[in-house]
């Protein structure tokens, strides 16, 4: 952080801050207590083994498929996603404009895509 300026750091600050109060409300939300009549009706959306199974597989892949991306890509990704920031946003930390940003999202998202598909390929054979 210390390679921040200080706007920079306290628009991170505050990122983090807003993204730490949503998690919060959806914390709270799925705690929410339902009356012993209706339980029957509330539908389980519990995944199946085989779902789970999918899904980690899934995940394996993106994982993999990340660490073949450069840093600048990763970190860009981890922004958007993690971060959940803007374009404007990580121009601003990044020292790039917000159309080169969008650019290399978009080349980074695609090639991202690429290496998914080509990993999951070569797994089904």
């Amino acid at each position: 952080m210390k390679n921040f300026s200080s706007e920079t750091q306290i628009a991170l600050l505050l990122r983090v801050t807003k993204n730490k109060v949503i998690d919060r409300h959806r914390h709270l939300t799925l705690l929410t207590m339902v009356p012993i009549e209706l339980a029957r009706e509330v539908e389980d959306a519990t995944p199946t083994p085989e779902q789970f199974a999918e899904k980690h597989e899934s995940y394996e892949r993106l994982y993999r498929a990340l660490e073949q991306l450069s840093p600048l890509q990763r970190e860009l990704i981890s922004f958007r996603y993690t971060n959940n920031m803007s374009n404007c946003e990580i121009a601003g930390i990044m020292g790039k404009s917000e159309e080169a940003v969008r650019q290399m999202y978009s080349r980074t998202l695609r090639q991202l895509r690429g290496i998914y598909y080509q990993i999951e390929g070569g797994e089904r054979e």
